[in-house]
Parts: structure tokens; sequence; C-alpha cells
């Protein structure tokens, strides 16, 4: 069975790739079950130094860019929702053929509609495109990259908060 990879994570940092969140770096992880459930599992890095004292304060810098945040975060699990699904009609298709139920040979119509559920994702995360600043300009940007090979599909988003 081919592997199918599953998962997707992002980052939020500055641009100097410093972290923003409690001086530390967060990643936050979905991992997308076979039944298509999500799992989201959060890991904290060690602590960096952000510079000096005159910079904003962290709280004032996290409250000012909360409402952006918490959009993006919807959308991300919007469409990470929309990757485990994606991911649990392959697994399916793929199960159906492991299990000798039908011959790969007459899976040709449900394989056709994975790879345009795959396209239509992809060209989906094109236009996910994000850009806005806060009361005191600065920036947050974010995006989506999706990477297809066959019936692999990897989908990943970067988050980066440029501080100006």
């Amino acid at each position: 069975m081919p592997h199918v990879p599953d998962f997707a994570s992002y980052i939020l940092q500055d641009r100097e790739g410093k972290c923003i969140e409690g001086h530390q770096s967060n990643t936050i992880t979905y991992s997308v079950q076979p039944q298509g459930q999500l799992q989201r599992v959060t890991r904290q890095a060690g602590a960096t130094d952000t510079g000096p004292e005159e910079e904003p304060s962290r709280a004032a810098l996290m409250e000012a860019i909360q409402g952006s945040r918490e959009d993006l975060e919807g959308k991300i699990d919007t469409m990470m929702l929309e990757v485990g699904l994606l991911h649990a009609d392959l697994r399916k298709v793929l199960g159906r053929v492991t299990d000798n139920e039908v011959p790969i040979s007459t899976m040709g119509k449900e394989i056709t509609a994975f790879k345009e559920q795959v396209t239509k994702l992809t060209e989906a995360t094109k236009t996910l495109e994000n850009r806005a600043e806060d009361a005191e300009g600065r920036c947050t940007s974010w995006g989506f990259q999706t990477e297809q090979r066959g019936a692999q599909l990897r989908l990943s988003c970067r988050i980066e908060l440029q501080i100006y």
C-alpha cells in the first residue's frame, strides 16, 4: 500500500526565526487518523532570548494579533478536516483493494474521484493566502503549501509574524 502522509504542522515565529508566544517556539501538529478523526498535539521547544526590553510586551503583541490568529486557526482546522476526510476516503479505497474485495483494475472510478478531490483541495489551498496588519502596523502572514505525488498528498502551513 502506498504511504499516505497524515500530518501537517505550522510554527508561529518572527521573521528572524525567534519565537513569539511565551518566549518559546510552538509547533502544533495535526495528525489525521485512519478513521478521519483529527488529533492535535502541541509541542514546545526551549526558550530563546527575544531582544531588548524596549520591544512591545509579549502580552500586548499577542493581544494585538489574537483576532487574526483565531481566524487563521479556524481556517487551518477547516482545511485539516478536509484533509482528514480525503485521507479517510483514500484509506477506504486502498483498503478495499488490499483486502481483495475488488481487483485494482475495477477501481478506476474511485481512484479518479479521489484524484479529483486532491486536485480540488490543492487548488483551494492556493487561494488561502492572507496578509493583515494590526493597529500598530505589525504584519502577520500565512499560507498553505501542498505537495502531490500520485496518491500522496502532503499539506503544510507556515505562519510568520513580522515585527517592524
